[in-house]
């Protein structure tokens, strides 16, 4: 049974590549000293930084107010709320003094599985699970909504998606402030930001379709269905 551990791939103290286990279900991050689980010795790292911890078979991290923060997956994380990790996420601490890779041992074994979680056409890789596009082999710089954007479409891809489902896949937030089933979301914020993912997917921008008056869709020329 392989256990659940954190690769170091940056950081003062330890050699890249040595794995720690994740012991008792926590593990305490932060500049070395007897109160945590892993100290770096790095003055950017706070003394107690963030804390990853399991229940019932799944896993958070919480940023513990520290001063420079906690990235997962380059995505800064809200401090004091705990953020749900999965297999090969990367976290990041004081914007980059230390890396690290998380290793869920449950879902390490199911690697192989997940693995059809990706879409290639021999042109673009989606992995939702770790979070990665890739576009002829380099890896594609997407964060925020722009990622969920591209993950609601690769969901329904090769189906025409709504202005609705999109809206209520990418603005979620909006819905729990305001109650109601879709966002007050207006279609040129939608359209805005298709056109900014279509300049970051560059050359294979033309695979998001306009549905005239419905939507998008992500075509990848799997064969093409209509609205649905």
């Amino acid at each position: 049974m392989q256990k659940t551990a954190i690769q170091i791939i940056k950081g003062q103290g330890f050699p890249s590549g040595e794995q720690l286990f994740v012991r008792g279900g926590r593990m305490l991050i932060g500049r070395a000293g007897p109160s945590v689980d892993i100290g770096f010795a790095d003055p950017y790292i706070s003394r107690k930084h963030a804390l990853i911890e399991e229940k019932d078979g799944d896993y958070t991290i919480t940023d513990l107010n520290s001063k420079h923060g906690v990235e997962v997956n380059r995505l800064s994380i809200p401090a004091g709320k705990p953020f749900p990790l999965h297999h090969s996420d990367s976290i990041t601490l004081a914007k980059g003094v230390v890396e690290l890779t998380f290793l869920h041992g449950s879902e390490q074994r199911q690697e192989q599985t997940r693995e059809l979680d990706a879409v290639i056409d021999h042109r673009l890789v989606v992995h939702k699970t770790k979070r990665q596009v890739i576009v002829d082999g380099k890896r594609l710089a997407l964060s925020g909504k722009h990622i969920e954007l591209l993950f609601c479409l690769y969901d329904h891809r090769n189906r025409a998606v709504s202005y609705e489902e999109l809206k209520a896949n990418v603005w979620p937030e909006r819905l729990a402030v305001q109650g109601g089933t879709v966002p007050d979301v207006e279609k040129e914020e939608v359209n805005a930001l298709v056109y900014r993912l279509r300049k970051k997917l560059g050359a294979y921008s033309s695979m998001i379709v306009t549905i005239p008056r419905y939507g998008y869709m992500l075509d990848l020329g799997e064969g093409r269905s209509k609205k649905g």
